[in-house]
């Protein structure tokens, strides 16, 4: 079985325009599950047997990846979406929780955070990650339309950010597992939300330092100084 990664994706700072479309993104997935539950107990009413979708694919969220699907071109589906299957697996008016087959799905986030760019160009959008295992977790933010920036670490990091998931006997020298052993997830969570936070600093502070270096430029140009 593929190892699921989920994948959370949130709007950090948009204007009202960059908060609509996340809005709209949270509408249209309730719509698809509200139909998908309706289209269920209707067949179960009829004695038929439910063969219709049972999850929020990311592909039903925009209408040119709903016609790949109908027309069976697998291909370019999973270029757009960035992984062999991907559905939305919870959602507010400014994120979504993605689960995903093996990797985050990226190409479907890259268009969102261009498709916002577009309406806002000073939005701040972000992801959080892991695998199931975890054989990794990460984080990255998106700003100007593309990542900006990016955290990961696999398995064999973990130990030197003082996480651990599961207990290694090889690594503690053949002793058994603990009563008390606990695994550091919410030390995992605290962490890439950290990350996050000075991503997002960092990216302000880079806009900050641009700005007035254009300013000074356009005072040089002018004579003001």
């Amino acid at each position: 079985m593929a190892n699921h990664v989920t994948t959370r994706f949130e709007l950090q700072e948009g204007n009202e325009e960059a908060q609509a479309y996340f809005k709209e993104l949270a509408d249209k997935c309730t719509q698809i599950r509200d139909e998908y539950i309706a289209a269920r107990e209707l067949a179960k009413v009829k004695g038929e047997s439910y063969e219709g979708v049972t999850d929020v694919n990311c592909w039903a969220l925009f209408q040119d990846t709903t016609d790949m699907v109908m027309e069976k071109d697998w291909s370019s589906l999973i270029d757009r979406i960035g992984s062999k299957w991907a559905y939305v697996e919870d959602w507010y008016d400014d994120s979504l929780t993605i689960i995903s087959a093996w990797s985050v799905p990226e190409d479907f986030i890259n268009r969102i955070v261009e498709e916002v760019n577009e309406i806002d160009p000073m939005a701040i959008m972000s992801t959080t990650y892991d695998d199931e295992a975890p054989n990794f977790i990460g984080c990255a933010v998106y700003a100007e339309g593309e990542q900006w920036d990016s955290f990961e670490l696999d398995d064999s990091d973990y130990a030197q950010f003082g996480l651990a998931f599961y207990w290694d006997e090889d690594e503690n020298d053949g002793e058994e597992e603990p009563d008390d052993f606990e695994p550091t997830y919410e030390e995992a969570w605290n962490l890439l939300d950290d990350e996050v936070s000075s991503m997002v600093e960092s990216f302000k502070e880079y806009v900050r330092d641009r700005d007035d270096e254009l300013l000074e430029e356009q005072q040089r140009y002018s004579g003001e100084l």
